[in-house]
């Protein structure tokens, strides 16, 4: 799953929400996390730029509590 590149614009400073730190680490992590390539899953079509997560896994994979999420 680590391989590839995303491009991120140095606006994103300007971002409203760039100084909440768990909003950025989340976000950022979907970023990362986001299907390059459509893929399939349990015979469901999983489309390029989405991913299949839920809230507990985002907590386990940031690092962050549930109720950061």
């Amino acid at each position: 799953m680590s391989q590839g590149w995303i491009k991120l614009h140095r606006g994103m400073i300007d971002w409203e929400w760039y100084d909440d730190i768990n909003t950025k680490v989340v976000f950022l992590h979907c970023l990362f996390k986001a299907n390059h390539k459509d893929k399939k899953y349990r015979g469901t079509v999983v489309k390029r730029g989405t991913f299949l997560t839920g809230r507990e896994l985002l907590a386990q994979e940031t690092g962050l509590s549930v109720q950061q999420i």
